[in-house]
């Protein structure tokens, strides 16, 4: 059986790490107990973890969403091409 990817959960790359959360906020604070309070939030490093188990970028998240046929939490997306996590849950 071939599963259709679809995303699981937020997620932030700083380096070689990946912090998963519900909320990108989430993530940061994750980040910031392994870090130290100095990471910096930086756009570049936002994303989320697919069901294959991908860090994917908040771009590719939307168009694995949308292809998945999961519709947004709200029933409809918060930002014109980005996936945010207030559209999962």
């Amino acid at each position: 059986m071939n599963m259709k990817e679809i995303i699981i959960c937020s997620a932030v790359k700083i380096g070689d790490d990946i912090f998963r959360g519900n909320r990108h906020h989430d993530c940061f604070l994750s980040a910031r107990y392994k870090l130290g309070d100095d990471v910096k939030c930086k756009g570049d490093t936002q994303g989320f973890i697919t069901s294959t188990g991908r860090f994917v970028s908040r771009e590719e998240a939307r168009k694995i969403h949308e292809e998945s046929g999961v519709e947004p939490a709200r029933g409809e997306y918060t930002c014109a091409s980005d996936l945010v996590s207030e559209d999962l849950y």
